[in-house]
């Protein structure tokens, strides 16, 4: 289903399932807003069913906003489980009602061009079993807003003091310049659909108005 609907089962059985949310939009507003989250993320095997009809939500996704930040993605919900919207990107140099918000998996937070005055917060927190969370660019490190996270891993954001380091303690490490904003948290393959492995619920960019930016500076978490 790509959109909410029923579905009737003629007798009781086990199914499998894939569900996905609704994601988070992105910031507009300034120039570095933060990526939107992915939606929650669920495969369960062996789901079982009765002969009845079900209600099956599909969440949309979250608004876009181009000056200020988008909405939170809708939750979807079927035969018995629910999985969580994605969480929206916080605004460059804003205040806390505009901060990227958690989800499935969070926001990235927006862009900081002077920690001293400004602060964006931290990415939003993603759910555990559904997703991760979005990235995290609150200590000055310029017009590079955080990306969102993804149902397989956690945002990217970026530093400009190598001393800083994310949850894990450890510094994420590419080299190299690499152009445009931060890329999303990826998602997760699965086939349940149509027997071919896809790629679902993969986080946002985050917003950049740099036509390059430093790898070794970009981090997860």
């Amino acid at each position: 289903f790509t959109s909410s609907d029923t579905i009737t089962f003629n007798r009781a059985g086990l199914v499998d399932i894939l569900l996905v949310a609704g994601g988070g939009a992105g910031s507009g507003g300034n120039e570095s807003g933060g990526g939107g989250g992915a939606g929650g993320m669920i495969e369960a095997t062996a789901q079982p069913v009765s002969g009845i009809e079900y209600t099956i939500i599909i969440g949309s996704g979250g608004a876009g906003n181009s000056s200020g930040p988008g909405t939170e993605g809708g939750n979807s919900s079927a035969l018995g489980l629910t999985t969580i919207g994605g969480g929206r990107g916080g605004e460059q140099d804003s205040g806390s009602s505009n901060f990227a918000t958690s989800g499935g998996s969070g926001g990235g937070s927006g862009g900081v061009d002077n920690i001293d005055v400004y602060d964006s917060g931290t990415g939003g927190s993603g759910i555990a079993g559904q997703g991760h969370a979005g990235g995290s660019t609150n200590n000055g490190g310029g017009d590079i807003g955080g990306s969102g996270g993804g149902a397989g891993e956690e945002g990217y954001g970026y530093v400009t003091d190598f001393s800083i380091k994310n949850s894990t303690n450890t510094l994420y490490n590419t080299g190299g310049s690499y152009p445009g904003g931060l890329p999303g948290g990826h998602g997760l393959q699965n086939n349940f659909r149509n027997g071919s492995n896809t790629y679902y619920a993969g986080g946002g960019a985050g917003g950049s108005n740099q036509s390059t930016y430093q790898g070794e500076r970009m981090w997860q978490g």
